[in-house]
């Protein structure tokens, strides 16, 4: 969905749209915004929706040398101040969950609820070893290095058949990252999972997990062991779904979102 790109105080790109109760939504590593078009298209009438580019993806700045959660962080709350806005609901994909776990301890009177989609909550050895080969070959060979493997993942072959024009954007757009910022995100992301274990302690908003029943790279099993550490989170496991969510079960996400706002007070 079109918007005319808008930017806070630190560079950070976003975009606003309709009115309501405010939605962040924080998008995956090597991607950007764009990803949530059919969410912010299909919830365009009961809530504002704000997409943020994270530092060294879409039209955001390149992160700092030494890049930290907290930086990720902060861009959420830079944007949430230029719009004025004291609470909102934030919901993050992958990569963008990690950063709505740590916010949603570190910055609690910012949170009024959190929306976990596909991601890694105390990954295991092998899972991290796997993350860190990929994170090698993108600094040896680039980006482009990771980008068929992702869409392996990511999408089922039924929905690669069936929607190759839109597969193909989304792996160019993997593949096109800068590789410098690609990468020192993706080692963030290698060990975030560990940094919020401890985050996760302390968050004590409402808390909905979604989670593809498939998924191999932010499993069920992770997912409920996110939830047993959380009181006030709730578990969806969605059947026959992999990794990327927002976009292959996008109507699921979508109905997700608006029934988790509509029972806030």
């Amino acid at each position: 969905m079109s918007a005319v790109d808008r930017h806070a105080p630190d560079g950070t790109c976003f975009a606003v749209h309709g009115e309501g109760r405010p939605l962040v939504l924080l998008h995956g590593l090597g991607l950007d915004r764009g990803m949530w078009d059919e969410q912010v298209a299909a919830l365009a009438g009961s809530c504002m929706t704000i997409t943020i580019d994270a530092l060294g993806h879409g039209a955001s700045p390149s992160p700092p040398k030494a890049l930290k959660l907290q930086h990720f962080v902060d861009q959420v709350t830079v944007v949430l101040d230029e719009l004025k806005i004291e609470r909102a609901v934030v919901a993050g994909f992958d990569l963008g969950g990690q950063v709505t776990l740590a916010l949603a301890a570190r910055a609690s009177q910012r949170v009024a609820g959190t929306v976990l989609i596909s991601t890694a909550y105390r990954r295991l050895k092998a899972q991290r070893d796997m993350l860190l080969t990929r994170i090698d070959q993108a600094r040896r060979h680039g980006p482009v290095a990771n980008a068929d493997s992702a869409i392996q993942r990511w999408f089922s072959a039924t929905f690669q058949g069936d929607e190759r024009e839109r597969v193909q954007a989304i792996r160019q757009r993997l593949a096109s990252n800068e590789p410098a910022g690609y990468i020192a995100a993706s080692e963030l992301y290698a060990r975030a999972d560990v940094e919020t274990a401890e985050d996760v302690k302390r968050i004590v908003s409402p808390m909905l997990v979604l989670c593809g029943a498939l998924d191999a790279g932010s499993t069920p099993a992770m997912a409920r062991r996110l939830v047993g550490a959380v009181a006030s989170a709730k578990l969806v496991i969605v059947p026959r779904q992999g990794h990327m969510l927002p976009i292959e079960a996008a109507g699921t996400v979508s109905s997700a979102l608006r029934a988790f706002m509509s029972a806030l007070n």
